[in-house]
């Protein structure tokens, strides 16, 4: 059977995603690029208002390349870095979860005037990739009805006046009783994946966890 992919790769040859360097068939980046970003488990807990301990596991910190690669990814187009983003954040869920228990996966949303700008939602897109690695449902369960200021720029406080009522539920009956499995890219003080997991709780979820591509190190106050 002919491989048109690999037909392509000939005439388009795949390249790395960091330094663009022509990398085999198959593969996402180079071996030496692959030093500087090899995932390892980051954890980080977030006491919610609610008294809930909310986790957060991510395989890089937000730096260097690999914020180059969220960049990129998120504000130019650049989809083709969400491969090895996916492909790292799997590997830590893995490791750090116990993905047998989790009924699925779901994604914080964008506005629906940001998702018309930008053309998708990054975290959409990379919690769909971590859902078909696992064989696991991906599921909308949440919206986005308020076009908040920007979180990067605001200090902690701000950002979680910022984000509250931004989001609600879709459908509770989706979300009673299940553990959820719920995705971002970056986690920074974590009041968006806090907020997020509070509607997911007051629609009656069971357990929610989180994950994200990247920890950000908080520094604004």
């Amino acid at each position: 059977m002919i491989n048109i992919k690999r037909i392509l790769s000939f005439i388009f040859p795949t390249r790395c995603q960091y330094c663009k360097k022509v990398i085999p068939f198959g593969t996402l980046i180079c071996n030496e690029c692959l030093e500087k970003v090899k995932p390892q488990k980051h954890i980080t807990n977030i006491m919610m208002e609610s008294g809930k301990e909310l986790t957060v596991v991510s395989p890089f910190i937000y730096e260097q390349e690999v914020k180059r690669a969220i960049c990129d990814f998120k504000f130019n187009g650049k989809v083709e870095f969400s491969g090895h983003l996916a492909k790292s954040m799997a590997w830590v869920a893995n490791d750090g979860y116990n993905l047998k228990d989790f009924d699925f996966v779901t994604a914080v949303p964008l506005s629906t005037k940001s998702k018309k700008v930008r053309g998708y939602n990054q975290a959409e897109i990379l919690a769909r990739s971590v859902a078909k690695d696992f064989s696991m449902q991906y599921i909308e369960t949440l919206n986005k009805v308020k076009e908040n200021k920007k979180q990067h720029t605001l200090s902690k406080k701000e950002r979680q006046e910022n984000v509250k009522g931004a989001y609600t539920g879709l459908e509770a009956k989706t979300v009673s009783g299940k553990q959820i499995l719920l995705c971002d890219d970056i986690v920074t003080t974590g009041s968006t994946l806090s907020e997020c997991a509070k509607v997911l709780y007051l629609s009656g979820a069971k357990v929610v966890c989180c994950l994200t591509a990247a920890k950000a190190v908080y520094c604004k106050q």
